[in-house]
């Protein structure tokens, strides 16, 4: 098998190339996430200028492709960075391949993923744990749906159903599965914005790169890759909203945000019902949710994919003094009492996302001296 690496333009993927990668993925249901779309790749490629495509051919013609980031320290992310809950190289049904041995012929040194799709060979996997992704299948009926869920957790959609009629008798309620209006997006961009401030939490959504490729993603013309902006208002006021990725028959949760003025009426569940339940009219039929949130997740979760977080190591290691720091913090925080542990692990995460979504050294200074400000 041949691996080849390219920098991910549009303009630069030759036309039989692009075709051949949407032929290879639409055909497997196992890639019909939205973020194993070419197009998903190529818009990021569009933003930021470190995307890099991995081309895997054999006899048969080609064999996978592997779009990620590749920083100058030869470090691979996923495509997509802090915003894509999936990824990793898309191989045709038959194929099979060496992690390690594809990272050292492509000149990438490691490769750090919290959503791997395929699975690697037991003696490739080092230290990846496995982890839940929460899927909605709904089919074609959301009734029959929702049937199996309240049955599953009466409790919980006893009081939905009560906060709901609350909501309807306090305020003029209005729903919107498909919400193009630019101010409804810009207050729902606001409201996570003051998320994040309120909790500590890096702002992935202030940088450049990140704001261009939802623009990107906003106006797309004539494709199965698009975004899709549902709101939940009361009395004119946004109490809840969701920017998730669509195509063709998944839905993918990406930016949810809620007005926590709002918060004694769950706005977030109800918005979610609501586009449960209008989504099969859509010809739509799986709402993927992502990784984590079990506890509030799980009363619209019907289905577990299995996914793979950590970090893969090309088959020969260099000296890398970067690793050599991961590794002794890792080591440390195992084995630290359980309140620095925790301390440590936060900042293990707050690191880990600040370098997925900040691009260059200044902003990634910035970062971490929020990050810094906000433990003291």
């Amino acid at each position: 098998m041949r691996t080849d690496i390219i920098s991910l333009r549009n303009e630069e993927v030759p036309v039989d190339l692009m075709k051949a990668m949407h032929d290879l993925r639409d055909g497997q249901s196992d890639y019909s996430t939205p973020f194993f779309n070419p197009d998903f790749a190529c818009a990021v490629s569009s933003s930021r200028p470190d995307v890099k495509l991995i081309v895997l051919q054999d006899q048969s013609g080609l064999a996978g492709f592997w779009p990620l980031h590749v920083s100058r320290f030869k470090s691979g992310r996923g495509v997509g960075a802090a915003f894509s809950d999936r990824n990793g190289p898309i191989l045709r049904e038959d194929v099979t391949i060496d992690f390690q041995k594809v990272l050292q012929e492509a000149g990438i040194h490691h490769y750090l993923t919290s959503g791997l799709n395929v699975p690697p060979a037991p003696d490739n996997q080092g230290k990846l744990t496995d982890v839940k992704a929460n899927v909605t299948q709904i089919g074609s009926c959301a009734d029959t749906f929702f049937e199996q869920q309240i049955r599953a957790y009466p409790s919980h959609f006893k009081r939905l159903r009560r906060l709901n009629r609350k909501l309807l008798r306090d305020a003029s309620v209005e729903f919107y599965f498909q919400d193009d209006r630019d101010t409804s997006f810009e207050q729902l961009i606001a409201l996570k914005r003051s998320q994040y401030e309120a909790t500590g939490r890096h702002d992935v959504l202030a940088p450049s790169w990140v704001q261009s490729l939802i623009s990107i993603l906003r106006h797309r013309e004539h494709s199965n890759l698009k975004l899709r902006l549902s709101t939940l208002w009361a009395d004119g006021v946004l109490i809840a909203g969701e920017l998730n990725l669509e195509d063709r028959q998944t839905l993918h949760g990406w930016i949810v945000a809620y007005n926590p003025a709002f918060g004694r009426y769950s706005p977030g569940h109800l918005l979610t019902e609501r586009i449960l339940r209008e989504m099969p009219s859509h010809g739509m039929s799986v709402y993927d949710s992502g990784v984590g949130g079990d506890d509030y997740k799980k009363y619209v979760t019907n289905h577990h994919d299995r996914l793979w977080k950590g970090t893969i190591h090309a088959a020969q290691k260099r000296l890398d003094v970067r690793q050599a720091v991961r590794s002794t913090w890792s080591m440390a925080e195992a084995h630290a009492p359980k309140k620095i542990a925790q301390i440590m692990s936060r900042g293990r995460r707050r690191t880990n996302m600040i370098l997925a979504a900040e691009i260059d050294f200044p902003s990634r200074m910035r970062g971490f001296y929020q990050a810094l400000n906000t433990e003291i």
